[in-house]
């Protein structure tokens, strides 16, 4: 079971995401919606073997100003295999069995304020 979730440092573009490891935890998913609050929503996985994760735009795919994600984290008792996040959270989803997922992490990211001159 995942405990301790927490962000810090969360601007516009990116938040910082960590939480207390389990001693028996080698991986974890960390789910996310697009701001529904919604579970069954949160159907973009990215896989980590530390309990942290950088969430970006960059990882978004897209624009985070001015968007609410919901975060809901999961552990593994074990590593998986793949040749990137994606299809290592993909792997441990379909063969894993990981822990109930967190109650949801609701970050807002701030809009991104254009100076007036």
């Amino acid at each position: 079971m995942v405990t301790g979730a927490v962000t810090k440092d969360t601007s516009a573009t990116e938040t910082h995401l960590s939480w207390a490891a389990d001693e028996k935890a080698k991986s974890w998913i960390v789910h996310h919606d697009s701001g529904s609050g919604k579970p069954e929503d949160a159907t973009i996985m990215h896989y980590v073997e530390k309990p942290e994760l950088v969430f970006n735009d960059e990882l978004f795919g897209g624009t985070l100003a001015g968007t609410t994600i919901n975060f809901y984290i999961q552990a593994f008792n074990e590593v998986f295999e793949g040749k990137d996040e994606i299809e290592k959270a993909q792997n441990a989803n379909t063969h894993g069995y990981g822990s109930e997922w967190t109650k949801a992490l609701k970050v807002e990211f701030a809009d991104k304020k254009v100076a007036k001159k």
